[in-house]
């Protein structure tokens, strides 16, 4: 195990910002850490509380900390401390009888930490009564108890509990670092290790997912359904095929802004491969990627673009799933004009 946080990519200014706040002992009782998932968040929780209350940096000893070999460092890192508590949500939910349980144990003195602290993971699954039960704790913080909570951003929780939270931003992984560490684990080639880090929203967590299921069948399979991977079939596609293309795309409801984003980031690389080949996404199916076989300009191509994100946004608008959908493969095959979905209950 790494003793410090030398092995966390990417994250030099809040892990230098927390330090700083350590070493002046200016710790405030309420964190909150936000960016997406899969950055290390937890990770730097979980570090922090170490470096908090290693026995050498209380000793006087200051480099290398947390030192991870110390009875305090091991038994955080083994998640086995009496003073440093979790709480995960239970479900889809952090609920409000695991807020009092919390607010319990943090009634009482610790058991043998010099500060005791509380993590919160996914503090945007707190349910209103949890919620409100939790900002009562942070109105009236207990003596020697840090908290800290993570969520992707501030707007997911109550504004009363950010405004009671320092917030300490994470950021995206770099492309670069995704790719390195997809190669290293998973043994993904290059071009594609590329592309799902590139795909991958600057999460580690998503780009692990990706490489280990079957995004990149599943790519396919969502490119080649509207002739996108074959462009001189694109128009010449029977209807019959891209009506039941249109149902199978609209019935995989957990994966279709994942299908929408992959047909914008394709789109994209149509107009992008004539300009700047080096900042092309889809690096591993370049053979693919010339435009000219589509018979299409710049200017159609940003068009069926923003068709997509028109249809993104009329789904978030309660539009009729199944009925959006065909519409919108229609206008990708161009076999419709600039119709466009409209949420549901509108003229």
């Amino acid at each position: 195990m790494a003793t410090a946080f030398e092995d966390i990519k990417d994250q030099d200014g809040p892990i230098h910002g927390l330090l700083n706040l350590l070493e002046r002992g200016t710790i405030p009782h309420a964190l909150l850490f936000t960016g997406v998932d899969g950055i290390g968040k937890g990770t730097v929780a979980r570090r922090f509380a170490m470096a908090v209350n290693c026995r050498r940096r209380r000793q006087g000893h200051r480099a290398d900390l947390p030192c991870g070999d110390c009875r305090s460092c091991r038994r955080i890192a083994g998640g086995h401390h009496p003073d440093v508590l979790h709480v995960e949500p239970r479900g889809a939910f952090i609920r409000i009888d695991q807020i009092r349980a919390l607010c319990d144990t943090l009634a009482l003195k610790p058991y043998e930490a010099g500060v005791r602290l509380a993590i919160l993971y996914d503090a945007q699954a707190l349910n209103p009564e949890a919620g409100n039960a939790l900002l009562k704790v942070l109105e009236e913080p207990p003596a020697g108890t840090v908290m800290i909570l993570t969520a992707p951003q501030t707007s997911d929780l109550l504004p009363t509990i950010v405004s009671r939270c320092r917030r300490v931003p994470f950021n995206p992984l770099g492309r670069d670092t995704i790719a390195a560490l997809l190669e290293e684990r998973r043994q993904v080639a290059p071009d594609l290790a590329a592309t799902v880090a590139a795909m991958a929203g600057g999460s580690c967590a998503k780009a692990l997912e990706m490489a280990a299921g079957d995004w990149a069948d599943r790519r396919r399979w969502v490119l080649s359904g509207l002739g996108l991977l074959d462009p001189t079939r694109m128009e010449r596609l029977p209807l019959s095929r891209l009506m039941a293309y249109a149902e199978q795309l609209a019935k995989a409801k957990a994966h279709l802004d994942d299908a929408l984003e992959l047909i914008k980031s394709w789109l994209r690389d149509l107009v992008v491969v004539k300009y700047a080949p080096d900042k092309v996404l889809h690096r591993d199916l370049m053979a693919n990627l010339p435009a000219e076989a589509l018979g299409l300009g710049d200017g159609e191509l940003v068009a069926r673009y923003q068709a997509v994100e028109q249809a993104q946004g009329a789904l978030r608008g309660n539009a009729n799933v199944r009925l959006c959908i065909e519409a919108l493969v229609m206008r990708l095959s161009g076999r419709l004009g600039d119709e466009t979905c409209r949420p549901s209950g509108t003229a």
